[in-house]
C-alpha cells in the first residue's frame, strides 16, 4: 500500500484516501470504505467486474428517476444548485453503494 494520492476509488468511483494497492507494476486508488473490496475487484475476472459495473450503473439510473420525481421535475436546469448537487451526488452514492454490495457477494472462483 502506499500513502500517496492518485484517482479515484476503484469501487466507487470517488475520491481516495490516498490509499493503494500494487498489482504488478500498477497502483490502484481505494477510498478508506473499500479498502477490503479493492484488491477483491482488481482480481475478479474482468468481464465479471464489468457486469458488476453495468449492473450497479443500471440501478443508479433506475433510482435517478425515482431521485427527480422528489425534486418534482426531470428537467436538470430547472433545478437550483443544492437540488442537483444532491440529485448527483445521489447518483454517485447509488452506483457506488450497488457495486459495493455485488463485490461483497463476490465469491472466487478456485
Amino acid at each position: 500500500m502506499s500513502a500517496l494520492s492518485g484517482g479515484p476509488c476503484v469501487v466507487c468511483r470517488r475520491r481516495d484516501d490516498g490509499v493503494a494497492i500494487r498489482i504488478g507494476k500498477d497502483l490502484h486508488w481505494s477510498c478508506m470504505d473499500h479498502i477490503h473490496l479493492t484488491k477483491k475487484a482488481l482480481e475478479m475476472p474482468r468481464q465479471q467486474f464489468d457486469v458488476y459495473e453495468h449492473e450497479a450503473m443500471e440501478e443508479a439510473m433506475n433510482k435517478a428517476a425515482d431521485r427527480l420525481e422528489g425534486f418534482g421535475t426531470s428537467d436538470l436546469f430547472q433545478m437550483d444548485e443544492m437540488q442537483a448537487h444532491a440529485f448527483f451526488r445521489g447518483v454517485l452514492d447509488d452506483f457506488g453503494d450497488t457495486l459495493e454490495d455485488k463485490l461483497e457477494k463476490f465469491e472466487p472462483q478456485f
